[in-house]
């Protein structure tokens, strides 16, 4: 009865295992696909932040500031790791050109949701209130800093 039993059950166990070997070299071949995917959808993720912060850059922040010129504010061409308040040719408050603040996501974050309260005496009166808005800008911002013909002397 023994034999009859291992007769049976042996070529079923060998057919499971060709077929786990089979499923594996087929996740094995579509994990890059899979990671490609991912990558693809984090991208356009970006892709719709940045579009985002322009909308909101171009309806909030360019009535004071544009990209590549000061106007009643600074310019905003490479403010990804400027020092606060340290552009040569634009008229700070004493309260930012003293603030020791390189800009980064983080402080830019800081900043944009209550600049007073950041930097008292400064004299920036607009604030942008709604977490999803700070983070759409920012992505935004960043991209002035990677495209920017004007560097920023201080």
């Amino acid at each position: 009865m023994t034999d009859l039993f291992n007769a049976r059950v042996l070529p079923v166990q060998q057919e499971k295992s060709k077929l786990d070997n089979s499923f594996r070299k087929l996740l094995i071949c579509l994990l890059p696909f899979g990671i490609a995917l991912i990558a693809a959808d984090a991208m356009a993720t970006k892709t719709d932040e940045i579009q985002a912060g322009k909308i909101i850059y171009e309806s909030r922040c360019l009535g004071c500031h544009t990209v590549e010129a000061n106007n009643i504010g600074p310019r905003h061409a490479n403010v990804f790791g400027r020092k606060a308040g340290s552009i040569a040719d634009f008229e700070y408050s004493p309260a930012l050109r003293n603030a020791r603040i390189i800009w980064n996501e983080k402080t830019l974050d800081r900043w944009l949701q209550d600049p007073e309260a950041y930097i008292p005496g400064q004299q920036m009166d607009v604030s942008v209130s709604k977490d999803g808005d700070r983070k759409n800008l920012i992505a935004y911002l960043k991209t002035l800093s990677m495209k920017s013909s004007k560097p920023n002397k201080p």
